[in-house]
């Protein structure tokens, strides 16, 4: 399991993945930069989700304009020293909480589950 340093809710990865891929109807590339957003927490630059994520900045780009408008994350100008700017990315602290919550109730939910199914080959009597 891993922990979300903001809320410290813990979060596995099933339930993250089904939660923004299933529940939110992410694309598989925005539930990969969300959660690496929601894992490691903090503001973002574009090149370096590419990065730790192995993918162009071109798909990062387009995944974080598709969140952003989905209001799960927030874009600001950051001015650079040479000028022009970037933008830093974060997930809102409000966000960041309501998915944790809802990754640990899909948790309870798939435990209750394994724990009412009666492995095959074993009979009660």
């Amino acid at each position: 399991m891993t922990t979300n340093r903001d809320n410290g809710l813990e979060l596995t990865a099933s339930a993250m993945k089904c939660l923004l891929k299933c529940v939110l109807g992410l694309s598989e590339e925005e539930a990969q930069v969300l959660e690496l957003m929601l894992k490691k927490g903090g503001r973002w630059l574009v090149i370096d989700i590419a990065k730790a994520l192995d993918r162009n900045p071109e798909v990062v780009r387009r995944a974080l304009r598709r969140l952003t408008a989905k209001n799960l994350v927030v874009r600001r100008p950051y001015p650079l020293r040479r000028g022009g700017r970037a933008y830093i990315y974060e997930v809102p602290e409000n966000v960041a909480k309501e998915i944790a919550g809802l990754c640990s109730k899909i948790d309870m939910v798939l435990e209750q589950a394994r724990l009412s199914v009666t492995p095959v080959g074993v009979y009660t009597v």
